[in-house]
């Protein structure tokens, strides 16, 4: 960071800066203890609290799922080796970034269901009818899973029916019924192919991408609209991933290429944290009560991969 930018500037403003703008190593360490910091805060907060809705309750749990992996990220980011009891082999510490990378790629899906599910849809209605989609959406997955079991077979047949009232439920919303008989169809197809990542608009039914979700979530696609595809070929056994393996231990590239993936983790668990502070106004009242430092830091990366309005408060003004 420039001295420019350090002239009277008071030192919490520094160094939340020092982790948007250009961290080291060390400030990416701090910068996502303090992302895990605040998500098991947040966390806290609900263990008590009475859910109005199903809906309500598993938003709030696809975030706890996704504050633990914090967890198994910041434990991936330690060196491994290995050393065989017989003096066989040999591996001196090493960082696996390949490790890292599908845990952000979770992270990066769970977020965008969150925002798609519970922050964009425009009506009551449609968030219901996304809801339940998502929901016969699974249930149809585990529709197919083998087991003959006395109690499987119950439990089948119970979400069997769930399926089909939440089907029965969706085409008798008015949005269903004012959609033209083409979308009506596209829509049956989607609930068929179990897809519930899709777009409600007034008179149309889209399917959408990972990538078009985590735009729709407000993020700056001027620095983010390759990030889903750089997930995607470090998670799954691609060519580009075989040769990027096979440069990667050289010079510290491995080093590098862990703290480039956390610190992507942690602007896409700020966003998340954000988020779960709009829904639940538990979390927003529990997020005033953090650390200056944390606020600050969750507004600002907000602030800079998003746009000003997706700060979770005014925090940054009282330095």
């Amino acid at each position: 960071m420039s001295d420019e930018m350090n002239f009277d500037m008071p030192p919490i403003a520094r160094q939340v800066l020092q982790f948007v703008i250009d961290p080291t190593n060390q400030h990416v360490d701090t910068l996502y203890d303090i992302i895990i910091e605040t998500s098991l805060f947040l966390m806290h907060a609900l263990r008590e609290k009475e859910f109005n809705s199903q809906a309500h309750l598993e938003s709030v749990i696809l975030f706890n799922m996704n504050a633990i992996k914090c967890l198994s990220i910041k434990k991936s980011l330690q060196s491994v080796s290995f050393d065989s009891p017989n003096d066989l082999v040999h591996l001196g510490e090493i960082a696996d970034p390949f490790s890292i990378w599908p845990l952000v790629r979770c992270q990066y899906e769970a977020f965008c269901a969150f925002n798609h599910l519970f922050l964009t849809p425009t009506s009551i209605e449609t968030k219901e009818i996304l809801y339940k989609l998502w929901v016969t959406s699974g249930l149809k997955y585990r529709q197919a899973f083998p087991g003959e079991q006395q109690e499987t077979i119950e439990k089948r047949a119970e979400e069997a029916e769930r399926i089909q009232l939440y089907e029965n439920e969706i085409h008798a919303t008015a949005y269903y019924r004012n959609l033209p008989v083409d979308q009506q169809e596209r829509l049956d197809k989607f609930e068929k192919d179990k897809i519930w990542q899709v777009k409600l608009g007034e008179q149309s039914v889209v399917k959408l991408a990972w990538h078009e979700m985590f735009a729709n979530a407000g993020t700056k696609q001027t620095l983010f609209s390759k990030y889903y595809a750089h997930l995607s070929l470090a998670t799954h056994p691609s060519n580009v991933s075989v040769f990027q393996f096979r440069d990667l231990y050289g010079e510290g590239e491995d080093v590098k290429m862990a703290y480039s993936a956390v610190r992507f983790a942690a602007n896409t668990m700020a966003f998340f944290i954000r988020d779960l502070c709009v829904e639940i106004p538990e979390c927003r009242q529990a997020f005033n009560q953090l650390p200056l430092l944390n606020q600050i830091t969750i507004n600002m990366i907000n602030r800079s991969g998003r746009a000003p309005e997706y700060t979770v408060n005014g925090a940054e003004h009282h330095i």
